[in-house]
């Protein structure tokens, strides 16, 4: 059955821009309700076309940073992963961030190497329309990443081009400024969600390898996986320098924007925290 977000989405939908969450997915839900209707099939159906053309894409950037190999098991693993397929069949945005943000460094990376205009104006297309999805505002924390992370490895001639991308990033999303920080406001006053520890950010990377509902075993062999991709990894980039430079690219924007996010709500806890931890 519908459980309580998706009920949300729901309501969301039918007034989709005076809201304060991003529009895009709602609207589409909006107009996709209107030619299927409401029942739990056709709802979770957008999800789950989201979440298979992700795979798709995620097999094009393997393939353009690594090669073909790196593509089909980055494609692979994501065709098996319990918290992809969770949320491939959830009426909530989710699964859409994924394909934006995918298609959004796919596009980053081809700015950076090819240095085209097309490239440029793609991966703004494709990073504003995930600002105007994400209902967690992930993407502003990713944007951050990025921009201080290639400040650090671009020339100048590079990091100009990129700052102009990333100006016109901030100035449409601008928009939806008053919405974020209302938002902001009323979480950082009280929020279900307790404020993260440590242990939250082992957590995260367990689920998002095993799932809610696996098992102690499960999760503690989802440990071993990232601790085994970080030694593969770092032995792969004593190889090449080219190798070096893309493990690095998608080590920083994987990892980073969630190690930013945890300090970020160290210096903003809301209310609701402090009291529980008094």
């Amino acid at each position: 059955d519908l459980w309580y977000d998706e009920i949300y989405s729901i309501r969301i939908a039918e007034q989709f821009w005076h809201n304060w969450n991003p529009p895009v997915y709602f609207a589409i839900l909006h107009y996709w309700i209107k030619v299927f209707g409401v029942s739990e099939f056709s709802l979770r159906i957008p999800s789950l076309i989201f979440s298979v053309a992700s795979v798709s894409c995620l097999f094009l950037l393997g393939k353009r940073i690594f090669n073909r190999r790196v593509g089909l098991y980055a494609a692979c693993i994501m065709c098996l992963s319990s918290f992809q397929l969770w949320y491939a069949q959830e009426a909530r945005p989710y699964s859409l961030c994924v394909l934006l943000s995918i298609l959004s460094t796919f596009f980053l990376y081809r700015f950076l190497t090819e240095k085209k205009l097309k490239s440029g104006l793609l991966y703004i297309l494709f990073f504003v329309i995930g600002l105007y999805s994400d209902v967690t505002y992930y993407f502003l924390f990713l944007l951050i990443i990025q921009f201080i992370f290639l400040c650090i490895i671009l020339r100048k001639n590079n990091l100009l081009r990129l700052s102009v991308c990333f100006f016109f990033i901030l100035l449409i999303f601008s928009l939806r400024w008053e919405y974020f920080i209302s938002k902001f406001w009323y979480v950082k006053g009280g929020f279900w969600i307790t404020q993260p520890d440590l242990n939250s950010l082992i957590i995260s990377l367990e689920n998002f390898i095993s799932g809610y509902n696996a098992s102690v075993g499960l999760y503690w062999f989802s440990d071993l996986i990232v601790l085994f991709v970080f030694i593969s990894g770092f032995l792969a980039i004593k190889q090449k320098k080219e190798a070096r430079r893309n493990f690095v690219f998608l080590a920083a924007l994987s990892f980073l924007p969630l190690v930013l996010v945890f300090v970020f709500s160290k210096i903003f806890r809301h209310k609701g925290t402090e009291k529980s931890n008094s």
